[in-house]
Protein backbone atom coordinates (compact mmCIF):
# COMPACT_ATOMS: atom_id res chain seq x y z
CA UNK A 1 0.00 0.00 0.00
CA UNK A 2 0.83 3.69 -0.31
CA UNK A 3 2.84 5.49 2.34
CA UNK A 4 2.96 2.20 4.54
CA UNK A 5 -0.81 1.18 4.76
CA UNK A 6 -2.81 -1.85 4.24
CA UNK A 7 -5.76 -1.59 1.72
CA UNK A 8 -8.26 -3.91 1.16
CA UNK A 9 -11.33 -2.54 -1.06
CA UNK A 10 -12.90 -2.89 -4.03
CA UNK A 11 -13.02 -1.61 -7.71
CA UNK A 12 -16.12 0.51 -8.04
CA UNK A 13 -19.40 0.64 -6.03
CA UNK A 14 -19.51 -2.99 -4.85
CA UNK A 15 -19.60 -4.39 -1.25
CA UNK A 16 -16.53 -6.04 0.69
CA UNK A 17 -17.09 -9.48 1.23
CA UNK A 18 -15.48 -12.04 3.71
CA UNK A 19 -15.96 -15.79 3.09
CA UNK A 20 -15.12 -19.42 3.69
CA UNK A 21 -16.16 -22.42 2.06
CA UNK A 22 -19.72 -22.45 3.83
CA UNK A 23 -20.43 -18.99 2.09
CA UNK A 24 -20.38 -15.12 2.75
CA UNK A 25 -20.57 -14.42 6.59
CA UNK A 26 -19.75 -10.72 6.98
CA UNK A 27 -19.50 -7.38 4.24
CA UNK A 28 -18.81 -3.83 4.32
CA UNK A 29 -21.41 -2.74 1.72
CA UNK A 30 -20.58 0.34 -0.39
CA UNK A 31 -22.57 2.60 2.02
CA UNK A 32 -20.43 1.65 4.98
CA UNK A 33 -22.89 -0.79 7.12
CA UNK A 34 -21.49 -3.87 7.92
CA UNK A 35 -23.59 -6.93 7.60
CA UNK A 36 -22.79 -10.04 9.75
CA UNK A 37 -25.11 -13.41 9.02
CA UNK A 38 -25.37 -13.55 4.95
CA UNK A 39 -27.19 -10.62 4.02
CA UNK A 40 -27.67 -7.53 2.14
CA UNK A 41 -29.02 -4.50 3.05
CA UNK A 42 -28.05 -3.44 6.43
CA UNK A 43 -30.22 -0.99 7.95
CA UNK A 44 -28.14 0.04 10.84
CA UNK A 45 -24.16 1.00 11.20
CA UNK A 46 -23.58 -2.85 12.43
CA UNK A 47 -26.51 -4.98 11.55
CA UNK A 48 -26.53 -9.19 12.34
CA UNK A 49 -29.16 -11.05 11.12
CA UNK A 50 -29.32 -14.68 11.56
CA UNK A 51 -31.54 -17.57 11.94
CA UNK A 52 -29.85 -19.35 15.26
CA UNK A 53 -29.76 -16.40 18.30
CA UNK A 54 -27.92 -13.16 16.47
CA UNK A 55 -26.39 -11.29 19.76
CA UNK A 56 -23.54 -9.28 20.90
CA UNK A 57 -20.91 -10.17 23.69
CA UNK A 58 -18.92 -7.57 24.96
CA UNK A 59 -16.38 -9.02 27.50
CA UNK A 60 -13.91 -7.65 29.66
CA UNK A 61 -11.23 -10.48 30.72
CA UNK A 62 -9.89 -8.97 33.89
CA UNK A 63 -13.00 -8.96 35.68
CA UNK A 64 -15.34 -11.68 33.76
CA UNK A 65 -17.70 -9.42 32.82
CA UNK A 66 -20.35 -10.25 30.10
CA UNK A 67 -22.61 -8.11 28.70
CA UNK A 68 -24.94 -9.41 26.09
CA UNK A 69 -27.31 -8.05 23.82
CA UNK A 70 -29.39 -10.91 21.75
CA UNK A 71 -32.64 -12.11 19.82
CA UNK A 72 -33.63 -15.82 20.75
CA UNK A 73 -36.76 -17.19 19.51
CA UNK A 74 -39.73 -14.66 20.58
CA UNK A 75 -37.40 -13.26 22.91
CA UNK A 76 -34.94 -10.06 22.93
CA UNK A 77 -32.49 -9.51 25.76
CA UNK A 78 -29.89 -7.08 27.01
CA UNK A 79 -27.96 -8.59 30.01
CA UNK A 80 -25.08 -9.17 31.83
CA UNK A 81 -24.24 -12.72 31.73
CA UNK A 82 -21.67 -12.54 34.69
CA UNK A 83 -21.91 -12.31 38.78
CA UNK A 84 -21.71 -7.78 38.00
CA UNK A 85 -24.24 -5.36 38.10
CA UNK A 86 -25.92 -4.19 35.11
CA UNK A 87 -26.15 -0.23 34.96
CA UNK A 88 -28.05 2.32 32.63
CA UNK A 89 -26.72 5.37 32.02
CA UNK A 90 -28.17 8.61 30.69
CA UNK A 91 -25.95 11.68 29.88
CA UNK A 92 -22.87 10.19 31.20
CA UNK A 93 -24.58 9.21 34.43
CA UNK A 94 -25.71 6.12 36.15
CA UNK A 95 -29.81 6.07 36.93
CA UNK A 96 -30.86 2.77 37.42
CA UNK A 97 -28.77 -0.30 38.30
CA UNK A 98 -29.48 -3.74 38.67
CA UNK A 99 -27.32 -5.39 41.12
CA UNK A 100 -26.50 -9.22 40.28
CA UNK A 101 -28.94 -10.68 43.20
CA UNK A 102 -31.83 -9.54 41.19
CA UNK A 103 -32.23 -6.06 43.25
CA UNK A 104 -33.48 -2.72 41.23
CA UNK A 105 -32.50 0.44 42.52
CA UNK A 106 -33.07 4.02 40.21
CA UNK A 107 -31.10 6.82 42.22
CA UNK A 108 -29.03 4.69 44.13
CA UNK A 109 -26.24 2.80 43.98
CA UNK A 110 -26.09 0.84 46.97
CA UNK A 111 -29.64 -1.10 48.55
CA UNK A 112 -31.06 0.37 51.67
CA UNK A 113 -32.15 -2.33 54.41
CA UNK A 114 -35.30 -0.57 56.26
CA UNK A 115 -36.77 -1.84 59.52
CA UNK A 116 -36.60 -5.79 60.49
CA UNK A 117 -33.97 -6.00 58.05
CA UNK A 118 -36.55 -5.44 55.01
CA UNK A 119 -34.82 -5.05 51.89
CA UNK A 120 -37.20 -3.95 49.01
CA UNK A 121 -36.49 -5.73 45.75
CA UNK A 122 -37.45 -2.34 43.85
CA UNK A 123 -35.68 0.84 45.43
CA UNK A 124 -36.37 4.69 44.09
CA UNK A 125 -33.83 7.05 45.82
CA UNK A 126 -33.17 11.05 45.58
CA UNK A 127 -29.95 11.61 45.25
CA UNK A 128 -29.91 15.09 44.79
CA UNK A 129 -31.82 18.36 45.52
CA UNK A 130 -34.77 19.20 44.12
CA UNK A 131 -35.47 15.42 43.64
CA UNK A 132 -38.13 13.46 44.85
CA UNK A 133 -37.47 9.53 45.73
CA UNK A 134 -41.07 8.71 45.26
CA UNK A 135 -43.05 6.76 42.38
CA UNK A 136 -46.32 7.87 40.96
CA UNK A 137 -49.39 5.95 39.67
CA UNK A 138 -51.27 8.71 37.41
CA UNK A 139 -54.12 8.61 34.98
CA UNK A 140 -55.45 11.49 33.01
CA UNK A 141 -58.30 9.85 31.45
CA UNK A 142 -62.27 10.52 32.57
CA UNK A 143 -62.86 6.80 32.53
CA UNK A 144 -63.52 5.82 36.44
CA UNK A 145 -60.33 3.74 36.78
CA UNK A 146 -58.24 5.12 39.57
CA UNK A 147 -54.21 4.84 39.58
CA UNK A 148 -52.67 2.34 41.65
CA UNK A 149 -50.06 -0.09 42.64
CA UNK A 150 -50.98 -3.23 43.15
Amino acid sequence: GTNGHFTIGTIGTGPIRFTNSNGEHLRIESNGRIAIGNHTGATHDIHIKHATSPGIRLEDTTNSTKMTVFAQDADTGVGNFSNHDLLFYANSVERARVQSSGYVLVGETNRRTFSSNNVPLFQVAANATGQWGRMSSTSFFNDNIVPSFI
